[in-house]
């Protein structure tokens, strides 16, 4: 008889377990989902500014903040980048830092085809005197003249950047980053990047790099 109260006991103590963490589970799942943003591909020239809502891809936790600190995201995209061809080509703007996929003031990546650097500028979760507040990962020597696919990985305070599949930054940020919750930008107006962008994608977690390859 004490073994079947026990028992009893035991699967009313799992039953509650299960129902106070179901909604965490929940969005546990939900979080491994994926949003193709754009999946055509667009040619980047001076007039595209492409605005796309990113209130339902992002879940906000709290109404009163406008960006998520750590949620864990995923931001992929296929990217065809032409040689610049000398500043002679170019307006004054040449050297100027130009934003191709941006989410609201965190993450803004940019490229800068006078030193062929691709940036992502972040934002940290919370200030610090200590710590610039927009700590920037650049990566240098971007391949150009042929299509590539980029990933960055958003995990808490570690950025990780992929090429074709291949890690090539692992940055550890002294604080954790936050993920802006205003609209997903591509491009921007008056922007002057020679090339091409498609398959945009947005995973709700931190994918691993098996999932990259």
């Amino acid at each position: 008889m004490n073994n079947i109260l026990a028992l009893l006991f035991g699967v009313l103590v799992f039953a509650g377990i299960i129902l106070i963490y179901y909604s965490q589970l929940q969005k546990l799942g939900s979080g491994r989902d994926k949003t193709d943003i754009m999946t055509e591909t667009l040619d980047m020239t001076p007039d595209i500014e492409r605005r796309i809502p990113v209130s339902t891809i992002i879940p906000v936790l709290d109404s009163s903040k406008s960006s998520l600190a750590n949620p864990g995201l995923t931001l992929q995209w296929r990217m065809y980048l032409n040689a610049p061809g000398g500043d002679q080509r170019w307006t004054s703007t040449y050297a100027r830092d130009k934003p191709i996929i941006s989410i609201g003031n965190s993450p803004i990546i940019s490229y800068n085809h006078k030193y062929n650097i691709l940036k992502i500028e972040l934002d940290y979760g919370s200030k610090s005197p200590f710590y610039s507040h927009r700590p920037t990962v650049e990566i240098p020597h971007v391949p150009l003249q042929k299509w590539n696919i980029w990933a960055i990985v958003f995990d808490s305070n570690e950025i990780k950047v992929f090429i074709n599949g291949i890690q090539i930054v692992n940055k550890h940020l002294p604080m954790p980053v936050n993920i802006d919750t205003a609209d997903i930008l591509i491009g921007q107006e008056g922007n002057n990047v020679s090339g091409k962008l498609s398959n945009i994608k947005l995973y709700r977690t931190a994918l691993h790099s098996k999932k990259l390859r």
